[in-house]
């Protein structure tokens, strides 16, 4: 059974920037971690949401880049509500201009602890928004985020949203993450079956990634059985796929996801922009190919690089834990060191 379908044919269009060993690096924050780094090239805080401590904070983002360059209008389109994980604020410090929320959307293949509406129900309304020029007309440029919910653990869909049956003996997390996971490619088929169809599909990125590695603590156990050897990875990798990529490559080399802040921003060409992140493109050819974890646990190949490059990274964890702390960026110019 090919539980991917969608995300498989992308992988392998030749447009398509495709990265699998991007180290999970969140820290208390989890899922709002992710889209500080992604967003704004700042690693997670030493203890705690970043959202919740810092509300007030603000970042010099991805959206604020293409808001100054092409006058793009940003949306954050997410399955939850406003207060969980202080969305709205994060909408704010992010410079996001539009948002909608767990009450804008019909309520349709409700899954999760919380209910909320399913991936496939989300991509659904979203492209009918899209196609009534609600989101996205053809005379704006737009940037537009998912935080898509079905994909959480425990991975309990219900039957009726159940689109493979798997026979055997799996496990039952194994199981319910693999029917889980078969859901939302379906999901965002829907999106992509509907963007190219558009006039302009060509020069439209399209970054599909995991905002943290979902197993946890199951990971270890699951590649101990039978079923989950070979299937299930013993990294806690989230990859990266970058579709109609301006470098289209297969990145087979470790990195951080606080790296893929400047890799957006290079392929884009805002390198100028005057906040570059803590991490660094996989385009440069200086890039070295390994990452720090959140416990500091060095991941990839190091055998050609210095120790002071290694310190260094394991050092960005304290140095944006301070730049979040007390707001450094808030009335930075861009001309101090």
């Amino acid at each position: 059974i090919e539980i991917t379908p969608n995300l498989n044919k992308l992988i392998r269009n030749q447009s398509t920037l495709y990265a699998p060993h991007v180290l999970s690096q969140v820290k208390g924050g989890r899922s709002i971690d992710c889209q500080l780094m992604v967003n704004a090239g700042l690693l997670p805080v030493e203890s705690g949401a970043w959202s919740l401590l810092y509300p007030k904070n603000r970042f010099f983002t991805l959206t604020k880049a293409m808001k100054e360059r092409w006058n793009t209008h940003s949306w954050l389109l997410t399955a939850d509500r406003p207060t969980i994980w202080n969305q709205q604020a994060v909408a704010l410090a992010f410079g996001i201009d539009s948002a909608m929320y767990r009450n804008d959307w019909k309520m349709e293949d409700a899954s999760g602890p919380r209910k909320n509406i399913g991936d496939g129900a989300l991509m659904s309304q979203a492209v009918e928004l899209m196609k009534h020029g609600k989101l996205w007309n053809k005379d704006n440029n737009v940037f537009i985020q998912f935080v898509t919910y079905s994909g959480h653990h425990p991975f309990k869909l219900s039957e009726d949203l159940h689109r493979i049956h798997l026979k055997g003996d799996y496990p039952e997390m194994l199981r319910d993450y693999l029917v889980t996971a078969n859901y939302t490619d379906h999901a965002l088929g829907i999106l992509i079956d509907y963007l190219q169809k558009r006039p302009d599909y060509k020069e439209t990125m399209i970054v599909i990634m995991g905002d943290h590695e979902g197993l946890a603590g199951d990971r270890e156990s699951l590649c101990r059985t039978r079923q989950g050897k070979g299937l299930v990875s013993d990294k806690p990798f989230v990859p990266l796929i970058i579709i109609n990529s301006p470098k289209p490559m297969r990145y087979e080399s470790v990195m951080g996801q606080i790296d893929i802040y400047p890799t957006l921003l290079h392929l884009m060409q805002l390198k100028d922009y005057v906040w570059k992140g803590l991490g660094k493109s996989i385009l440069s050819v200086d890039k070295s190919p390994f990452a720090i974890a959140p416990n500091y646990h060095i991941e990839g190949d190091i055998t050609k690089v210095s120790s002071s490059e290694i310190d260094n990274l394991k050092k960005a964890y304290a140095i944006s834990d301070k730049i979040i702390r007390y707001n450094h960026l808030y009335n930075w110019d861009g001309k101090r060191k």
